[in-house]
């Protein structure tokens, strides 16, 4: 399976304008728009791991989809009394943008004052078109960036007890994501490759959020999810500091792999079996250019 990476979704397009007498250039615009947006962001914006500190959707950028956004202003100037439903998907393809290229207040402004969810059409059927996946998980994303961002300039360790904030961020941020797309139908690889986008963005706020609590369990001695008692510690370790330090990280190791499973399943479900095969040997294969990151954090998640 083969799909191009937030392809442009030409049918939902046609879904909202519902005519055909004047599709042509208005179809063609937003068409240019979609391959704008597709062409930039293959550039960067996804991790390969949360141990992959320089991650474009921490470092502002204010030239970074300048064609794109570009392209949507001429358009929202060319055809003012455009519908609604288009405009609120040029309004939720902006918030993206924002967030992908470090400008998560932008975002969540675009997200608070211009975005009304009732607006973006959910196309046929059980078929969920890809905006109004992102639409139903902006403020999630939003606030999931946001917190990932943060610990990102902090760079760890994070035993600080400060960190809980963003580790309670990260986690709630995870599980709204992980909870919209499991009640959703996915039927277009348009909107299937964004669900991939958003299961991908959902496991690395987990990875992160383990992180915290990881660092926390190593260096705070705080570990209320590890059954490790200090007298059994005692027994194994005596006072050997690494010793200690050894056995915490290995029963963490267990918790950790169990909460990432979750993220795992959820990615696999918008993979092909050949891409989860190539994950476990190498993400990078030809042939998968533009998703071979997905595949890196398909592969982290095992917990290897």
């Amino acid at each position: 399976m083969k799909r191009n990476f937030l392809s442009a979704c030409t049918l939902v397009i046609f879904f909202i304008l519902g005519g055909c007498s004047f599709l042509a250039p208005r179809t063609s615009e937003l068409n240019k728009i979609h391959n704008l947006y597709r062409e930039e962001f293959l550039a960067s914006v996804i991790p390969v791991s949360p141990n992959e500190w320089k991650d474009a959707a921490c470092q502002p950028n204010e030239g970074t989809f300048i064609r794109t956004l570009q392209a949507i202003r001429d358009f929202q100037v060319q055809y003012r009394e455009s519908d609604p439903a288009i405009t609120q998907h040029l309004y939720v393809l902006q918030a993206m943008i924002y967030i992908q290229s470090g400008r998560s207040g932008m975002a969540r402004l675009m997200q608070k004052e211009f975005i009304d969810k009732l607006e973006v059409p959910k196309g046929r059927g059980d078929s969920y078109p890809r905006d109004a996946l992102f639409a139903a998980n902006l403020e999630p994303l939003i606030e999931g960036w946001m917190a990932y961002c943060t610990l990102d300039k902090e760079q760890g360790p994070f035993q600080n007890e400060k960190y809980r904030i963003q580790e309670k961020e990260l986690k709630k941020a995870a599980r709204a994501i992980e909870k919209n797309l499991k009640v959703v139908e996915v039927s277009d690889p348009a909107a299937d490759e964004g669900a991939l986008y958003l299961a991908a963005s959902a496991a690395l706020f987990e990875m992160w959020a383990l992180k915290v609590e990881e660092d926390r369990c190593l260096f705070g001695k705080d570990c209320p999810r590890i059954d490790l008692t200090d007298e059994r510690l005692m027994q194994a370790c005596g006072n050997n500091v690494e010793c200690r330090t050894e056995k915490r990280r290995e029963a963490f190791d267990k918790v950790k792999r169990e909460d990432l499973e979750l993220y795992r399943n959820l990615m696999g479900k918008y993979l092909s079996d050949f891409e989860k095969r190539a994950a476990e040997t190498d993400p990078s294969a030809q042939g998968l250019s533009g998703r071979f990151r997905y595949l890196a954090i398909y592969q982290s998640l095992s917990g290897q």
